[in-house]
């Protein structure tokens, strides 16, 4: 299991980070951050999963199969009705294409849509069993690890690139399902290395505080006024293609009160 748990959410100072025992989430649904901050069995020593979707949606595993979740769009929470709540070990989703999506569970992965591309390198690894890890972010873009071999992507991030093909150890990678350049990276050996607004940075670095530095020429790229007026574009768009796409019906009953089990 993953020391270090990150969460993109739809707006641009939305974000979970968890490390070890420590934690830092910022504008969650109401409440998602009641049951982080009151639940014992949402402690931070207890989360193994979350996952964040625009209009306030969310789903939360934790240990011994406790888990809790609202707003979670129809097709996707049908799917995880249907096998298990409790089975159900993350979701990865692109906010642009509703269904596309990536459901893993205890012992198999269901996705629709994904990149053809990825859905090849998928099959030539026979998926689980010759993946170490699969990530799926928006607009296209995939990382798949295998469990020997380089590691095969489609990412629009240059600094992304230089990550993944350097050699490094990688533990596990979160890609943003609303912007193509965010992402969170955990090293083997503890380090961390990610792409954020600058705003996000100082809560970051006090619970994950030997991360990588990125380069002063990304830090220039990625630092200037065209590229977060991009970022509050891409999140904005992102937010609308779900409101206007999503079905209607079916959807889970919410948990607002207490953790299911």
């Amino acid at each position: 299991m993953s020391q270090m748990i990150f969460a993109f959410g739809p707006a641009r100072d939305s974000f979970y980070v968890k490390n070890g025992k420590k934690s830092y989430w910022n504008n969650l649904p109401p409440t998602l951050d009641r049951l982080l901050r009151t639940e014992p069995s949402c402690s931070v020593e207890k989360v193994e999963g979350l996952e964040l979707f625009p209009n306030g949606g969310y789903f939360l595993s934790c240990s011994n199969g406790k888990w809790a979740s609202e707003n979670v769009p129809p097709h996707i929470s049908k799917i995880i009705a249907q096998k298990g709540p409790e089975n159900c070990a993350g979701v990865e989703f692109d906010a642009y294409s509703p269904q596309t999506y990536m459901i893993a569970m205890t012992e198999r992965v269901i996705c629709n849509g994904i990149p053809q591309d990825m859905l090849e390198a998928a099959f030539e690894l026979n998926f689980l069993a010759g993946a170490r890890m699969m990530a799926l972010g928006c607009h296209g873009t995939w990382i798949i690890q295998p469990h020997i071999g380089p590691i095969r992507f489609n990412v629009r991030s240059a600094w992304l690139r230089e990550q993944l093909t350097e050699g490094k150890h990688i533990k596990s990678i979160t890609l943003s399902p609303y912007n193509e350049q965010f992402v969170f990276i955990e090293f083997e050996g503890g380090n961390a290395a990610y792409m954020v607004p600058e705003a996000w940075r100082p809560a970051i670095d006090n619970v994950c505080p030997h991360h990588s530095k990125i380069s002063a020429f990304f830090r220039r790229q990625f630092e200037s006024p065209q590229f977060q007026q991009f970022a509050g574009e891409q999140a904005n768009s992102a937010a609308s293609s779900i409101t206007t796409s999503v079905l209607q019906s079916g959807m889970l009953k919410p948990h607002t009160s207490a953790v299911a089990s």
